[in-house]
């Protein structure tokens, strides 16, 4: 899931939308997937120390994503860790009802762009990428991939961009081709195959860029993590045009369902959540539709989830709740939540992601470094190009971020 905001934004404007967003789950799971993680990562996420050796030594990606509006927080381009990165997401950028592609906080996405230029220099191998779209800027996608014209208007806007801004590629977040996304959103039945055209034509035009200035220059999707998105998708014809996929793998149980359930379980529950699926899930649907697994980049929430007045049951795990507790950065929970004042933290062991109980009311679905763990050691077991964060801000002294970082460098 994907927003934009400034201090204090939460994601509840979008919440009671989110099942239209996320498309139609299947069931399903990997038994042998779990198990090769069961037995060979049960101690080695505690035990495994940074090493000395740069992110972009490594095979792997690690793609962080940037909301902009973090710096009314505080959190600016600047203070970003991106010795950890491989690939820095800004977002986002919005499509105009002209259908180029503009600046979407001028308050603010100058001055981080600067920002980002200084990163570069420090760093020479990051490669930065401007996202352009997510919830709040993708109402006029459809339009700007309906025609020719307006596909090669688009595309030729993204070469301006990242030349005028100094990016090395984009990402194209649009939520949602077809059906779903935020209220305002025009939608086609063609958006289907004019995804696909639109990708096409943005490849085309950087290739052309690519051809002048001798540079490789990034094209990349975020994509949902259900079965919806596929169906108004030609997922493998985009995946020729594309560098790699950020699967959104996150937000698969939330608020808008009746019980609690896991934001981001890697593996399905044998239990009875509200949502019968997974990351495992969506990495396995994707490659049925013909994406290669190492151009799938696994999405890491730095965020968790809350729920109260939850019936006291199974530790709140599957319960039914009446009040949302909205979503609480990493940070957040750290200092306030973590095994404290009251909340005691459990591992479950068929989805391999932790979560809070209080003891009597209030259930909490998390990330920490041992379920990051997990995941690094899912990411290399299945061959898959890396993982992505959604979103830097909500780890801001990296404790998250080294643990990722950690395991995808791990041999």
């Amino acid at each position: 899931m994907r927003y934009k905001g400034r201090l204090g934004l939460v994601l509840i404007a979008f919440s009671l939308l989110i099942a239209g967003m996320i498309g139609i789950f299947t069931s399903g799971g990997s038994n042998d997937a779990t198990q090769k993680i069961s037995t060979s990562l049960q101690t080695k996420s505690s035990n495994v120390g940074p090493k000395e050796v740069n992110a972009t030594d490594s095979t792997k990606k690690v793609v962080g994503y940037y909301g902009g509006w973090g710096a009314y927080s505080g959190y600016e381009a600047e203070d970003i860790k991106a010795s950890k990165l491989t690939h820095l997401n800004y977002a986002f950028a919005k499509v105009s009802e002209s259908g180029t592609i503009q600046i979407g906080d001028p308050e603010v996405d100058s001055k981080n762009f600067q920002q980002l230029q200084h990163l570069k220099k420090d760093n020479p191998t990051l490669k930065t990428l401007i996202s352009v779209g997510g919830w709040s800027y993708s109402e006029n996608f459809s339009d700007a991939a309906a025609t020719p014209s307006a596909r090669e208007k688009f595309a030729k806007s993204a070469v301006s961009f990242i030349q005028k801004h100094g990016f090395d590629g984009v990402d194209i977040d649009w939520e949602y081709p077809v059906s779903g996304g935020a209220p305002n959103n025009k939608h086609r039945s063609e958006d289907k195959e004019n995804f696909t055209l639109l990708i096409k034509e943005t490849r085309s035009q950087l290739d052309v860029l690519e051809q002048k200035t001798g540079e490789k220059y990034v094209l990349t999707i975020a994509g949902a993590a259900g079965t919806g998105f596929l169906k108004n998708t030609e997922m493998d014809k985009l995946a020729t045009h594309l560098d790699f996929i950020n699967l959104m793998t996150y937000d698969i149980n939330g608020q808008w369902y009746q019980k609690t359930g896991h934001n981001a379980p890697l593996f399905t529950s044998s239990g009875n959540p509200p949502n019968k699926w997974s990351a495992d899930d969506t990495v396995k649907v994707y490659v049925e539709a013909g994406v290669p697994e190492d151009k799938l980049i696994l999405g890491v929430p730095f965020y968790g989830r809350k729920y109260d007045a939850v019936t006291p049951l199974n530790n709140g795990l599957h319960q039914p709740f009446i009040v949302d507790g909205g979503s609480l950065t990493y940070d957040n929970l750290e200092k306030r939540y973590i095994n404290q004042n009251g909340y005691e933290r459990h591992l479950d062991p068929e989805t391999k992601v932790p979560y809070l109980w209080n003891g009597t009311s209030s259930f909490i679905s998390y990330e920490d470094p041992e379920s990051i763990g997990f995941k690094t050691e899912y990411i290399h077991n299945e061959g898959l190009g890396g993982a992505m964060i959604w979103e830097l801000s909500h780890d801001r002294n990296g404790k998250l971020l080294e643990a990722l970082y950690t395991g995808l460098m791990a041999e």
